[in-house]
């Protein structure tokens, strides 16, 4: 929560425009299982029949709805990534400035008590695991959940005992 709150003392507006996007996009991915399904039921009213003409003129607009929510999600990935690179970068840039401006006012004697490689990994190793936590962990973190939290929906939508059966397999697989 301290990183989040740095981070958005920063960038106050990009931050939460990088969130929405996230949101967007793991929506947005969670749903071409709701196409499929539509798609496999037009198939389904026209299999008997063969009227295969009759189907397109259904499906055509499902596969073109279908690239949108793509296209808008691919847009939305970019967004995050864009924004997401500025907000990690902007955000060391002034952590390494506080920590540079902090070291100069130590006092010498933490210099003579101290390695020069113990005082370097801070600036290296402890700023590159906060971009890894910034830049990586926490936008696939807040994706993966969304996209589960959205997935779980679309089962309950669809099947709600096929759910039970599928997360009693999870609960039961973790065991």
């Amino acid at each position: 929560s301290r990183t989040i709150r740095l981070a958005f003392s920063f960038y106050p507006v990009m931050l939460p425009v990088m969130i929405a996007t996230i949101v967007v996009a793991a929506l947005l991915t969670s749903l071409p299982a709701v196409y499929m399904q539509r798609a496999i039921d037009v198939i389904g009213r026209y299999w008997q029949g063969g009227d295969w003409a009759g189907a397109s003129r259904e499906i055509v607009p499902i596969v073109f709805e279908l690239i949108g929510v793509y296209a808008v999600a691919l847009a939305c990935n970019v967004v995050q990534a864009q924004l997401g690179a500025i907000i990690t970068q902007g955000t060391l840039m002034h952590v390494r400035n506080d920590m540079f401006d902090h070291m100069e006012d130590l006092p010498i004697r933490y210099f003579d008590q101290n390695a020069h490689g113990d005082i370097m990994s801070h600036y290296t190793n402890d700023v590159d695991t906060l971009r890894q936590l910034i830049g990586q962990a926490l936008p696939n973190l807040l994706t993966m959940f969304l996209q589960m939290a959205f997935t779980l929906v679309v089962m309950l939508y669809y099947s709600l005992d096929l759910t039970v059966v599928v997360l009693a397999v999870v609960v039961l697989m973790g065991w």
